[in-house]
């Protein structure tokens, strides 16, 4: 495994500091398809800090079950606004989509950077979105391309 060479998340959003900001998200209509959803903290390194899942009360479902596959997305979209941020500029996934389509000056960008299925596939799938998730502390990569809903912490 590789590790990121700096774990620090003490400045971030915790476990359930982004749990109540994510359950807050999903719980307003947005015109959206109203599922159950995960969001994913990164620090500055890369290293996966945070990540949850709530669900959504028009799914009426008595616990979280966001699409298996949308962890990893999840995870992809934190590094992608962190690797594409600085203090002058800051760049969502969805800022990204045109620039790195065919002709855009960045396209193929999404190929440029795998998810790593090391730490992103690691440890007991019954630990995905519980403070103790395997992905804590790893860098998962990944560079995501599409919109998705956010939420300021």
């Amino acid at each position: 495994m590789i590790a990121a060479p700096n774990n620090d998340c003490k400045d971030l959003p915790s476990h359930s500091e982004l749990e109540a900001a994510l359950k807050t998200a999903v719980s307003s209509t947005n015109g959206g398809l109203d599922f159950d959803m995960w969001a994913t903290v990164v620090n500055r390194y890369g290293a996966v800090c945070a990540i949850v899942k709530a669900v959504n009360s028009a799914t009426n479902n008595s616990e979280a079950d966001p699409w298996p596959g949308s962890r990893v997305i999840s995870a992809q979209k934190a590094n992608t606004a962190n690797s594409f941020s600085s203090r002058q500029v800051s760049w969502s996934s969805a800022s990204l989509y045109g620039v790195s389509q065919p002709g855009g000056s960045l396209f193929g960008l999404q190929e440029s950077n795998p998810v790593d299925p090391r730490a992103a596939y690691r440890g007991n799938s019954k630990h995905y979105g519980m403070h103790n998730d395997p992905m804590n502390g790893m860098k998962v990569g990944g560079i995501n391309v599409f919109g998705g809903r956010s939420c300021d912490l």
